[in-house]
């Protein structure tokens, strides 16, 4: 299996850089960085040096769009890249709805104010939403993009479908499918909670995956 062959010779070469508890997980048009970091300075580390070492083999800079985290740190929260250790360009639409369930629980992808202009602290969130769209490529994915019930609605609804659309150019960015991916904004017509509902407005602008197998 010439993608178990490359993540041998990558683990090899971490470890001759000093991160023996790294390796690298091969999937499809993605390589996912894991292992278990002593702390959160060994692990920027470790993934700085992963990415550089992934993007520079040969063999895996040919075949890899995309290089998530899923370094985990003792003591830490999982790593935003934890769904796609397991994850196989085989996986049903049930799979994949759980690996983007997964990746953002508790995690929200972050834009600047009344813009469709995603923040860097959101980069490695991306990445990983990403990652699972190129391995369930075969499967439709809606991107659905909700934000707060301010201003009128044409406003609210232009907004939530920018930031849809900026969040699948993204993806396609990095080789997703485009013909997989539908950005829908829907603007404040679908809250999780009450306006009035204390921190309403953190529950309330969110992007959300939903996976569905094709119809064609």
């Amino acid at each position: 299996d010439p993608a178990s062959a490359i993540a041998i010779r990558l683990r090899d070469e971490l470890a001759d850089e000093g991160y023996p508890w790294m390796s690298v997980v091969m999937a499809g048009k993605v390589a996912t960085l894991t292992g278990l970091a002593p702390n959160a300075a060994a692990k920027a580390d470790g993934y700085r040096i992963g990415r550089a070492v992934v993007e520079s083999e040969l063999d895996a800079g040919e075949r890899v769009n995309i290089v998530v985290d899923a370094i985990s740190v003792e003591g830490g929260p999982p790593p935003v890249g934890a769904a796609l250790i397991d994850l196989t360009e085989n996986a049903t639409a049930g799979e994949c709805q759980d690996a983007f369930y997964t990746m953002m629980t508790g995690r929200s992808i972050a834009f600047e104010p009344n813009e469709s202009i995603v923040t860097t602290q959101s980069a490695r969130l991306l990445d990983a939403a990403t990652g699972i769209a190129l391995l369930c490529e075969r499967h439709s994915i809606e991107i659905e993009g909700h934000i707060f019930g301010l201003g009128n609605d044409d406003v609210n609804l232009d907004l939530s479908q920018r930031r849809a659309s900026a969040v699948r150019d993204y993806l396609m960015a990095y080789g997703a499918e485009p013909d997989s991916l539908i950005a829908r904004g829907y603007g404040a017509s679908r809250p999780l909670v009450d306006e009035q509902a204390q921190n309403a407005n953190v529950m309330n602008v969110r992007t959300v995956f939903v996976v569905r197998p094709r119809t064609n």
